[in-house]
């Protein structure tokens, strides 16, 4: 009897610890496995693109194709090969990547030629995003780490290829299970429902000799005008279509920090204009898709040691990568004034006498595109400015007719005290690409290491045509008569434009006496002043003129309206239309002179 009660506590007391031992492993596990960190990439489209949101333990023995565990992920297909889940320390296929990460993703990825294809090693893994991205939304930037964890059987020097592709599947579908010969392709893997939309938005190609350091490849950029009508909802991870190398092998990869933001998310400029066409024309005017997107004539120096960015180079940094270049270098990102968010590009100007380039876009714009944009960027000393040596950079548009223009830093110190520059660009129909530069002034010795950020070109809209309007009123005379006209100023387009010619009847063309926009006209209201030698205004009968209103404002472009005003010679009969009825009716340019 006592030898039972004896062994009851004994067994109820490695019960308990067996419970604690488990318990132990389970706080264990979560304390390695369940770190969420929403802030490594704020504004990701992504859903955990971390894969820190977890609901099992991805170090389970064998549970391979496990990535339904991360939060937000899925297997693409209905059955075999999907992408698996692991955690540091613990298992994994092949080396762990380092330096050590918490949670993280692993597929193969197939380096073959397609007609040798195995299936097994065609895998992937499939995030549904947080927010769909829209087409015509503006351009994207994805970002994500790689890492090696074995070559299998393929050759060490020849890379394997990573397609990333953007998915319209509002239902979550599971696609078709991919076949040995390769076929359907990853376009075409949800054939034949129709509803479902898949685009290749880029490829990443793995260096040679790979290693299992994590490698953060340059990012994927694309413009949302590529994507299905109804935008994307999900982002495929496998293989690409291309065409394989002919030596056969696979190479398992190792994923994490995947991360899709707007690369064109800064309009301050003009953050008011919404609409299709109002998204920012340059690609990665923020930087946060890193070195990108641009040209520059510097050298790009990725480092971030002291002392690693020497002058004529640059690199993109946030406010603490800044510090670690150089510690006389002060600058946070202007959207943030923080030291660990926000990325911008900075430069160590060079010595010299002449002007140096250190950055280059060419954008598209469409050929027959009469409208009026606005070019506009934020730069700031990275030291304190001496007092006696101003910066100066120059904008240039070559080849495309629009001036170029020198602007003066001014002296402002501080770590997020941003200077804005601005320039109107009218290009009138006179080119289909823009090229845009900026230019550093390095003989201004001592004041030319400069940070800029925010680059953005916006199409403004024309001005509403109710700010164009105006009414005449006309006083009769034996020899002439005057016009007055009145106009209101409404927002956002204060400037106003004047102009008046005598008209040609048969062709409804200027014919003489243009007078356009003098000083003295710069009203909504006035009495055309020394129009044909007379204050106020001479207008002569039995001729027919044409008055024209312009007008356009710091967002908005050129927008007119125009009357047409005269009367016969005989009858002296004063009359008007403006120009939208005269088109209409030809005949009532008749009416005015008869």
């Amino acid at each position: 009897m006592l030898l039972g009660t004896l062994t009851l506590k004994f067994f109820s007391m490695k019960n308990s610890l067996i419970l604690l031992f488990l318990l132990c492993s389970i706080y264990a596990h979560g304390q390695w496995c369940s770190k969420p960190n929403p802030n490594f990439c704020p504004g990701n489209f992504f859903q955990n693109g971390d894969f820190e949101t977890i609901t099992g333990n991805p170090n389970i023995q064998g549970s391979d194709n496990d990535i339904y565990l991360a939060t937000g992920w899925q297997q693409i297909w209905q059955t075999g090969s999907f992408a698996d889940l692991f955690c540091n320390p613990g298992i994994s296929t092949g080396t762990a990547p380092t330096p050590i990460t918490d949670v993280y993703a692993g597929m193969w990825i197939e380096n073959r030629a397609k007609a040798t294809a195995n299936a097994i090693y065609r895998e992937g893994m499939y995030n549904r995003l947080a927010n769909p991205i829209a087409a015509n939304s503006g351009s994207y930037s994805i970002n994500f780490r790689i890492a090696n964890a074995q070559y299998g059987n393929s050759n060490p020097a020849n890379p394997t290829r990573i397609g990333i592709y953007g998915v319209f599947n509002p239902s979550n579908t599971v696609a078709n299970n991919p076949t040995n010969n390769h076929f359907p392709k990853n376009t075409d893997l949800w054939l034949p429902n129709l509803s479902v939309k898949v685009v290749l938005l880029g490829t990443v190609s793995t260096p040679g000799n790979f290693s299992n350091t994590w490698w953060t490849p340059p990012p994927i950029v694309f413009n949302s005008n590529m994507l299905p009508i109804g935008g994307i909802t999900h982002i495929m991870v496998t293989t690409d279509d291309m065409f394989r190398p002919t030596t056969p092998g696979q190479l398992y990869v190792n994923f994490d920090e995947f991360c899709i933001r707007r690369a064109d998310n800064k309009r301050f400029c003009c953050p008011s204009i919404t609409g299709a066409n109002s998204g920012n024309k340059i690609i990665n005017g923020d930087f946060e898709g890193g070195n990108a997107g641009f040209t520059s004539g510097y050298i790009f120096d990725p480092a971030l040691t002291t002392g690693s960015v020497t002058p004529g180079e640059y690199n993109i940094v946030n406010g603490s990568g800044a510090a670690s270049l150089n510690s006389a270098w002060v600058a946070q990102d202007p959207s943030t004034c923080q030291n660990g968010n926000g990325m911008f590009l900075v430069a160590n100007g060079s010595s010299g006498s002449t002007m140096k380039l250190v950055w280059k876009n060419t954008v598209s714009i469409p050929v027959n595109d009469w409208g009026k944009h606005k070019f506009c960027f934020q730069v700031k000393y990275l030291k304190t400015p001496p007092a006696a040596a101003q910066a100066k950079i120059e904008i240039r548009f070559p080849g495309s007719g629009v001036g170029s223009s020198v602007e003066t830093i001014p002296l402002v110190s501080g770590a997020c005290n941003w200077q804005t520059i601005t320039k109107g660009v009218d290009l009138w129909g006179t080119t289909s690409t823009l090229n845009i530069e900026i230019w550093i002034d390095e003989s201004v010795s001592g004041g030319n290491d400069l940070a800029f950020d925010n680059l953005a070109l916006i199409e403004v809209p024309p001005c509403p045509a109710s700010s164009t309007l105006f009414s005449i009123a006309t006083t009769t005379l034996s020899t002439h008569y005057n016009i007055t006209a009145t106009a209101t100023t409404i927002a956002p387009c204060p400037t106003t434009w004047w102009e008046v010619c005598e008209v040609d009847p048969s062709t409804l063309t200027c014919s003489g006496n243009n007078v356009s926009n003098p000083s003295s006209w710069w009203f909504p209201s006035h009495s055309f002043n020394t129009y044909n030698g007379m204050q106020p205004g001479k207008f002569e009968y039995g001729k027919l003129y044409k008055i024209t209103r312009g007008t356009w404002g710091n967002c908005h472009g050129w927008n007119a309206f125009s009357m047409y005003v005269g009367s016969s010679l005989a009858l002296k009969k004063i009359n008007y239309y403006s120009e939208e009825e005269v088109n209409k009716n030809k005949g009532l340019v008749q009416e005015i002179l008869k």
